[in-house]
């Protein structure tokens, strides 16, 4: 998710990702750096097919862990 554009589904947060964790994205917003708990949102990625809606607790893992997964 690192690079992509994101926003906070319910807040007008939204920027680039720009480190995450297992539990943490950290976005970066004009107005400074955001971190957000993945499991407590729902995140809207901009891809080049669209806007996906992704809840977070899908995501809360290591980005390496999912890599393995799928």
């Amino acid at each position: 998710m690192i690079g992509k554009h994101v926003e906070v589904e319910g807040t007008s947060i939204n920027g680039t990702v720009i480190d995450e964790t297992k539990h943490t994205l950290l976005i970066e917003t004009q107005e400074g750096n955001r971190k957000m708990i993945k499991s407590n949102h729902t995140f809207l990625i901009r891809a080049k097919e669209g806007i996906m809606r992704v809840p977070g607790s899908g995501i809360a893992s290591r980005p390496e862990e999912r890599i393995k997964n799928q």
